[in-house]
C-alpha cells in the first residue's frame, strides 16, 4: 500500500477496506448467480424426470412390512410393496436345492414387479446377490451359490436390476432380460461361467461391461438394431456413430478395430482370455488414432498404452512406440514378466492395477534412466513387492530413490525387490 502525502493513514486503510469489500461482494454475487442457474437446471430436470411414466425409482417402499411369498412351487420371494400397493420390489429369492429354472411373475398380489435388488445392495464392503449370497469386496470372492440354476426368466415389468444380482451362478446358461430394462449394472453376471449368449433389450441405454467379468464361456452379446445407443458392426459393439468401441459382440479370438473408432471403453477386452487360442487385437489401416505392436494397443498421437495382452509365455512386451504408462491400462491375462522399453518414460499412479501381476514376477526396464513419475502420490507409482531387472546404472538410481522413500532392498541374483 502506498501512503499519499497529506492523507491520513486510517482514511486510506478504511477506503482500501471498503474497496476490497465491494470487490468481494461482486465476486460472491457472480458465484451465487452461477450456482442459482445450475440449481434451477437441476430442479427442472428433476421435475421432468418425476413426470415420466417410469416412477419406480421414486416409489415409497413400505420397508416395515416385508412379506415372504411363494411365487412357484420351488421358489419363494422376499417382497416389499410400495405404499400405494401398485408396485413391488423383490429383495431375495429362496429356491429348492433341485430347482434349475426360475420364472418370476410380472405381478405379485396385484402389484407390478418393478425392481430386483438385495435390500443390502448399498453396502460397499459387502454385496449380496438376489439369492442372498454375499460377495466380498475385500478379496473378490463370492460364497457358495445356487449351483443348480440353469435358466432365469424375468418379466417385462422390471425396470431396475441391481449390480451383482446374478453373480456367482456358475451353472446359469440362459436369462431373459426385461424389455424395459434401461441399465445393465456392474458385475451383474459375474462368474456366470456357463452362459454362452445373451440378448440386450432394445430399451437398454447403459451397459457396464464389467457385468460380464469371468464369464469364460460367453460367445455372443446380441443387441437389437432398434437400440438408440449401441450397434453391432463387424462383430463389435460400437456407439451408433461408430466412434466408440465398447466390447466385442461375437467372440472369435480376434478383434479388428474399425477405422472410425476414436475411443475405447475400459472394459472393451475384459472377457478376452489368453487361455482361449488365438487371441489377437488388430486395427484397420485407415484408423489414424491407434496402433498395435506386440499385441499391445496404444494411442498414436500421445504414445499412451491402452491395452496389453500377455503372450503364450505369460509375458508382456510393451512396444517402443509407447511413451506413457497411464493410470488405466487394460490388462488381458496374468503376466509373470513385463518388459518396458526406454521410450516409456512417463509413469502414472496405479498403472499396474488390474494386471494380476504375480509378486514373484519381474519388471524389466530398458535403459539407464529413471522413469518420470507423474501425478499425485508419486511415492506409490513404482510397484513394491515385485522384482526388477535393471542395468547397473539404473539399479543404483532406483535403490537411492527407494531408500529416500524408506523402502528396503532385497537382492536376488540379478534381480532386486523393494519392500
Amino acid at each position: 500500500m502506498v501512503l499519499h502525502e497529506n492523507v491520513p493513514y486510517d482514511k486510506i486503510y478504511v477506503k482500501k477496506k471498503n474497496d476490497l469489500l465491494k470487490e468481494g461482494i461482486k465476486r460472491m454475487e457472480k458465484r451465487f448467480s452461477k450456482y442459482l442457474k445450475v440449481l434451477s437446471i437441476l430442479l427442472l430436470l428433476l421435475l421432468c424426470f418425476c413426470n415420466t411414466k417410469n416412477v419406480s425409482a421414486f416409489s415409497s417402499w413400505d420397508t416395515t412390512n416385508k412379506k415372504v411369498i411363494k411365487i412357484d412351487k420351488d421358489v419363494k420371494a422376499n417382497v416389499y410393496f410400495s405404499e400405494d400397493r401398485q408396485e413391488c420390489w423383490i429383495t431375495k429369492l429362496t429356491v429348492n436345492g433341485k430347482c434349475s429354472k426360475v420364472v418370476i411373475p410380472s405381478m405379485i398380489e396385484g402389484a407390478s414387479v418393478v425392481r430386483i435388488a438385495s435390500e443390502n445392495d448399498l453396502e460397499l464392503d459387502r454385496i449380496w446377490n438376489i439369492f442372498g449370497v454375499m460377495y466380498s469386496t475385500d478379496d473378490g470372492t463370492i460364497s457358495k451359490n445356487n449351483t443348480n440354476i440353469k435358466s432365469i426368466v424375468l418379466p417385462d415389468s422390471v425396470t431396475q436390476i441391481a449390480m451383482f444380482s446374478f453373480a456367482g451362478l456358475t451353472k446359469l446358461e440362459t436369462i431373459h432380460l426385461p424389455k424395459k430394462l434401461q441399465q445393465i449394472a456392474s458385475h451383474l453376471f459375474y462368474q456366470c461361467r456357463k452362459m454362452k449368449k445373451i440378448t440386450i433389450p432394445e430399451a437398454t441405454i447403459s451397459i457396464d461391461f464389467s457385468a460380464f467379468y469371468q464369464c469364460g464361456s460367453l460367445e455372443e452379446i446380441k443387441i437389437s438394431k432398434k437400440n438408440p445407443k449401441y450397434k453391432v458392426s463387424k462383430q463389435l459393439i460400437l456407439s451408433k456413430d461408430g466412434s466408440m468401441l465398447y466390447h466385442w459382440s461375437k467372440y472369435t479370438g480376434k478383434m479388428i478395430i474399425p477405422a472410425r473408432v476414436e475411443k475405447i471403453g475400459n472394459d472393451a477386452f475384459n472377457t478376452l482370455s489368453t487361455k482361449r487360442p488365438g487371441v489377437q487385437i488388430s486395427i484397420e489401416k485407415a484408423n489414424t488414432n491407434f496402433g498395435v505392436s506386440n499385441n499391445c494397443l496404444y494411442e498414436k498421437q500421445t504414445g499412451k498404452l491402452i491395452a496389453a495382452l500377455v503372450n503364450s509365455k505369460n509375458e508382456v512386451h510393451i512396444p517402443k512406440q509407447v511413451k506413457i504408462l497411464p493410470e488405466k491400462i487394460i490388462w488381458v491375462g496374468y503376466p509373470t514378466d513385463i518388459y518396458i522399453p526406454k521410450t516409456a518414460r512417463r509413469w502414472y499412479c496405479d498403472w499396474l492395477v488390474g494386471s494380476g501381476f504375480y509378486t514373484t514376477g519381474t519388471i524389466h526396464i530398458e535403459g539407464d534412466d529413471m522413469p518420470i513419475l507423474c501425478g499425485p502420490n508419486k511415492n506409490t507409482i513404482l510397484p513394491v513387492q515385485h522384482y526388477y531387472q535393471l542395468s547397473k546404472v539404473l539399479e543404483k538410481k532406483m535403490i537411492k530413490y527407494m531408500k529416500s522413500q524408506d523402502r528396503g532392498v532385497i537382492k536376488r541374483g540379478k534381480r532386486i525387490r523393494f519392500v
